[in-house]
């Protein structure tokens, strides 16, 4: 229970407040949407759902990072209209996914020639020094 509004609001301090459980599932419930992979807003999509591999509760710890990085830096982190762009701007923002990684998944066929030619993921250092990049970069305009 969450204080004064209702819809499932849980009050987590003044600093979080997550609302809107209205597309929360269980990891059993998930499975229903093993067809379709539209579980949540392309731009914060997380890869395992980009590419149509089972998935579980990271999928959100993703989407949070994503808005949490949005929130700090003024500007979307990923714009995409389709599937393929996300995949392609997940791949250059983090390196392409590890070997295997979505081998049987969906839309690995579909997306793996997009990504494959990106650089190999980045080690903890160099993803850091890349986000910091791209978080403290001034804000690009609307395409």
């Amino acid at each position: 229970g969450g204080g004064g509004g209702g819809g499932g609001e849980v009050d987590l301090g003044n600093r979080v407040r997550l609302i809107d459980f209205s597309n929360a599932m269980t990891p059993a419930e998930s499975k229903a949407y093993y067809d379709t992979f539209d579980v949540q807003t392309l731009g914060y999509r997380a890869p395992e759902v980009i590419f149509g591999a089972p998935f579980g509760f990271g999928i959100d710890m993703w989407s949070l990072g994503v808005t949490l990085c949005e929130l700090f830096a003024g500007c979307y982190l990923l714009q995409a209209a389709s599937r393929g762009g996300l995949a392609v701007q997940v791949a250059q923002l983090l390196g392409r996914p590890p070997q295997g990684l979505f081998d049987g998944a969906k839309y690995h066929a579909e997306l793996h020639h997009l990504v494959a030619h990106q650089p190999p993921p980045l080690p903890p250092t160099q993803l850091r020094a890349r986000l910091t990049e791209r978080l403290f970069a001034p804000p690009r305009s609307p395409a």
